[in-house]
């Protein structure tokens, strides 16, 4: 227990800590009902508009310099030469970006053993960050590129694949909408092609973090919004059509700071999401998962806590009807985080729990569940590895038993943000690096084999 003397220590000691996990996950009202839609703009109208609007969202011309890869392989010599043949082993490391801070939040695999990973860039020049969204074939060779942005910052961190081949892309944007910053949705042909554009958002700071195909041919996206001046943030969720018009949208959260980080989405179309929730003064954040109707209706909610500040950053279902969630846990206000790892049954009670960690932060970042039904965690440490950050990945059985694990990175910073699984029963890990490539962070991309190996 904390005393409140010692807990206002806590609190300004890790107060950049909570802005930047909260920077895009947030509250809403318990009750999980419908926003009205009176206090829902858009730049379209109350619904969404199928107009498009693309004026005032640019596509920008991409400098040479910026637009050309730059292959770093951790290991061995380029392998991108085994990657012709669709039978053959398929390992590689890549990194893309110009002079400045290019950072990759969102992968998606296509059809064609391909990826497209999303993230943000300030290399191109302009005030802020712009929305950039490469896709690679199997070899990680560039296919075609675009980046999408205003005058002021616009940023995407989920992607999600749709049926024609396309992307739908998630993020938030002060260049156009409402507010001060706005959810920012927008769809993509398989070419790169902006096919619509959407922006929903109050008159305060709406950010999404997540989005999700749903099996009606819709998608949903999630993250927090402003509720007022006050700066209360509460989690939102949004169900779109396939042509990004509004079905509904709910909030959720209490009288803090509440926020969605991920979501998944199970066959029935119900919704799982995860995240955190203020516990209220001074007594910091726990692990918030929320099961919710395909309506967006509470089912239940679960609030789970060990330390000071707890969060979840991604969940995943598994096959058996439960979910796995995993975060990050700090028992003090000394930046000792830990990767906590939590397996929850369908009805949100927690079956088993594991934490990972040093002596210096670590952070789960990502969970994927494999075909045999064990576990792929994705952490960003700083407790091990060979440099100031690195990639740490786990594999573990279904009871959580450590089966393997593996460290990426060279001597400075390299954070993993996201994973995917591929088709030959590898996985790929994206994030920045400053270690290698062009800038002061690039985006930085792995193919890894089923063992984790490049």
């Amino acid at each position: 227990m904390y005393s409140n003397s010692v807990r206002s220590k806590v609190i300004l000691a890790r107060v950049v800590f909570v802005s930047v996990l909260i920077l895009l996950i947030y509250q809403a009202p318990v009750s999980g009902e419908l926003r009205n839609n009176n206090d829902l703009k858009t730049t379209d109208d109350s619904q969404g508009s199928s107009n498009v609007q693309t004026a005032k969202l640019r596509l920008a011309v991409v400098h040479p310099s910026f637009r050309a890869p730059k292959f770093n392989p951790l290991q061995g010599d380029n392998k991108s030469s085994m990657c012709m043949n669709h039978k053959d082993r398929c390992t590689w490391e890549n990194t893309f970006g110009g002079t400045l801070a290019d950072k990759a939040y969102g992968i998606v695999p296509m059809s064609d053993d391909g990826v497209v990973v999303v993230g943000n860039t300030r290399s191109n020049g302009g005030f802020g960050n712009n929305a950039w969204i490469i896709r690679l074939n199997r070899a990680g060779d560039l296919v075609w590129e675009r980046e999408f942005g205003g005058l002021n910052n616009d940023q995407v961190y989920g992607v999600v694949k749709t049926e024609d081949g396309g992307v739908v892309v998630a993020g938030h944007t002060r260049s156009r909408g409402a507010g001060k910053s706005d959810f920012w949705v927008f769809r993509l042909g398989h070419q790169g092609n902006l096919i619509w554009e959407r922006t929903f958002g109050t008159l305060h700071n709406d950010r999404a973090r997540t989005v999700a195909a749903t099996p009606d041919g819709g998608f949903l996206v999630a993250g927090t919004t402003q509720t007022n001046d006050e700066q209360e943030i509460d989690a939102w969720l949004l169900k779109l059509d396939g042509e990004g018009r509004r079905i509904w949208d709910s909030t959720f959260g209490g009288t803090g700071n509440d926020g969605i980080y991920h979501l998944a989405v199970n066959p029935d179309g119900s919704i799982a999401t995860a995240g955190y929730t203020a516990l209220g003064g001074l007594a910091g954040y726990d692990v918030w998962v929320l099961r919710l109707s395909k309506q967006g209706k509470m089912v239940w909610e679960r609030k789970l806590g060990r330390g000071v500040f707890d969060a979840a950053t991604a969940i995943a279902a598994t096959p058996e009807g439960g979910f796995l969630v995993v975060g990050v846990t700090s028992e003090d206000a000394f930046q000792k985080d830990d990767a906590w790892l939590l397996k929850l049954n369908g009805a949100g009670e927690v079956l088993w729990e594991r934490i990972f960690g040093g002596a210096k932060p670590d952070t789960a970042r990502s969970v994927l569940i494999t075909p045999n039904n064990s576990y792929l965690v994705t952490i960003s440490t700083s407790s091990y590895g060979a440099g100031s950050a690195d990639a740490w990945l786990l594999h573990l059985g279904k009871d959580g038993t450590l089966k393997w694990d593996r460290f990426y990175g060279g001597k400075l910073w390299d954070r993993p943000t996201s994973a995917a699984l591929s088709t030959d029963g590898g996985l790929y890990i994206i994030g920045y690096t400053t270690t290698k490539g062009m800038g002061h962070e690039d985006y930085w991309l792995l193919r890894l084999d089923a063992n984790g190996l490049l």
